[in-house]
């Protein structure tokens, strides 16, 4: 089989478990790419946000990124659990990130802010808010 996230040939499970479930990805890269429930808590004037993120410090391709995105359910089901303790939610993506003082704006307002991505990013004091 091929890995969806290398592209890189290998088997899978040879027992008859496996004859019937497929993996999309090699064992390689399941142990690489597992995801990290990640965070940091910055402090704001009025409160304070929680930075979650999945993955730290790697390079990854769009298709990559594609397909690891499915990961984000991680928080999707963490917040359906604990919607009543947030203000405010951001999916920080690369479009939010590179429009950063668009992003602080939002933020004068709330007390305790939730923002999540796949990859961490730098987020300065100087720049967002």
């Amino acid at each position: 089989m091929i890995c969806k996230l290398c592209n890189g040939f290998y088997l899978d499970d040879d027992t008859l478990f496996g004859l019937f479930s497929f993996s999309e990805i090699c064992l390689d890269c399941q142990k690489r790419f597992e995801p990290k429930s990640l965070y940091e808590v910055i402090p704001i004037d009025k409160g304070l946000i929680e930075y979650h993120y999945l993955y730290e410090n790697i390079n990854l391709s769009k298709k990559q990124e594609a397909y690891l995105n499915k990961h984000l359910s991680i928080f999707y089901i963490y917040l359906a659990g604990n919607s009543e303790k947030y203000d405010l939610y951001i999916f920080l993506d690369d479009d939010m990130y590179h429009n950063s003082s668009i992003f602080g704006s939002y933020l004068n307002d709330f007390k305790h802010v939730f923002v999540f991505s796949l990859m961490r990013k730098e987020l300065l004091y100087k720049d967002v808010f």
